[in-house]
């Protein structure tokens, strides 16, 4: 629920493909509603990649999460990052990391840091393993699905997967 009245939602949309392409083509969208269960309107893009080769985040961020500070009127927006410039096909949705934005509204703009606040073990995916059952090894490098919560103190926590 917004300062101006309003219910803000910020969603992941497949911008052009379907959902078995996510990981070439999420963004991170802006809608509102006057009712918490909607319809909600899609009013912007709130983020999505940088389109620099070197950042992180260069062609898709994916699973935003909000909160709001308690001290004073700040936004953070968790979220992944993922560089398909970099990597490749299925290379690219095998490396994934955290990032945060902030805004001082829900409207933005929303200034995200250069890096993400959390990378996995291993960037390079060659070197990460998960066991994909008994006999095949699936390559696998992940920290996603950040989950942000507020305490009445002011500290954060911030729950995510990790393989």
């Amino acid at each position: 629920y917004g300062d101006d009245g309003r219910y803000h939602m910020l969603v992941s949309v497949f911008n052009n493909s379907g959902v078995h392409n996510w990981f070439q083509s999420s963004i991170i969208q802006h809608a509102i509603s006057d009712d918490p269960v909607g319809p909600y309107r899609i009013v912007g893009t709130a983020l999505q990649g940088t389109g620099n080769s070197s950042d992180f985040d260069a062609s898709v961020v994916h699973n935003p999460n909000v909160i709001r500070l308690h001290t004073e009127p700040l936004y953070l927006l968790f979220y992944i990052g993922l560089n398909c410039m970099r990597l490749k096909g299925k290379d690219c949705e095998r490396v994934q990391s955290i990032g945060v934005a902030s805004a001082r509204s829900l409207d933005g703009p929303w200034e995200r840091l250069p890096e993400p606040i959390i990378r996995p073990r291993k960037e390079n995916v060659h070197e990460c393993t998960m066991r994909g059952g008994r006999s095949a090894p699936v390559l696998w490098c992940v920290v996603a699905n950040p989950s942000a919560v507020v305490y009445p103190d002011g500290s954060v926590v911030l729950f995510y997967r990790g393989v």
